[in-house]
């Protein structure tokens, strides 16, 4: 497989492999392998009892498997454990997008201001998405169509909260270069705060007007973006 152009996509708190899907088909038409995971907090079946780490372990298992000068991309919470599980020499780059990048000893919660956001359904140890599916596709997809919207809803899952609120370990941004999405649309985290998380990080910053998930709506864009990262080790990004 080393021959390969190779991305692993990463996705957020309650997805799934299958919100790739239309990138997944366009990279794979431009030649790219593409992998995904379903991390283990969304879709194991003792989800309750797991951390960001297990999906961190879930991502390095990947890197692994894949080899060397693999792309890894994160989304929202999904740059969570790509942080924490994308040390190896073999990632070739690091794309966030839209995505929360904690430092070492901090969790996505203590990122996001320690408090959980008043939309979150929290029902003991899990987490859920608005039961108003208004409310969802404005958080989430606002500028998707309403007909992938509803599909994308209802695959929704819970998630325990200590996918939140456990703290990382590593960092993989401080050794891989980075680029970093910016939806500048977004509906559940604010762009302003996005492009100090890729100010803190040092990443090249693409902006898109787009909502959270840009990769539905604006598939090309991102494969673009992707692939540029791909290419070169963007200035600036290098070893911090």
């Amino acid at each position: 497989m080393n021959a390969e152009r190779k991305i692993l996509l990463v996705h957020g708190a309650w997805h799934g492999s299958w919100c790739f899907q239309p990138l997944t088909d366009l990279l794979t038409q431009r030649g790219w392998h593409v992998e995904t995971i379903d991390l283990p907090t969304v879709h194991s079946e003792n989800a309750a009892e797991l951390t960001v780490l297990d999906d961190a372990k879930a991502v390095a298992e990947a890197i692994d498997r894949m080899g060397e000068d693999t792309v890894v991309v994160g989304h929202s919470y999904g740059g969570a454990p790509v942080t924490e599980g994308a040390m190896s020499s073999n990632v070739r780059h690091i794309v966030y997008i839209s995505a929360f990048v904690p430092s070492e000893g901090e969790s996505l919660l203590q990122l996001a201001g320690g408090t959980p956001p008043d939309w979150w359904q929290i029902d003991g140890s899990m987490v859920s998405v608005p039961a108003d599916a208004a409310l969802t596709r404005q958080l989430f997809y606002g500028d998707v169509d309403e007909n992938v919207a509803n599909d994308c809803i209802a695959q929704l899952r819970s998630q325990p909260l200590a996918a939140y609120s456990t703290p990382l370990t590593q960092a993989a941004w401080r050794t891989h270069p980075t680029t970093y999405i910016v939806s500048d649309q977004d509906g559940s985290f604010p762009a302003v705060a996005q492009d100090g998380l890729a100010a803190k990080i040092g990443a090249h910053v693409v902006h898109m007007d787009a909502s959270h998930s840009p990769f539905l709506s604006r598939t090309e864009e991102v494969a673009d973006a992707i692939e540029a990262a791909a290419a070169h080790a963007p200035a600036g990004s290098a070893a911090k």
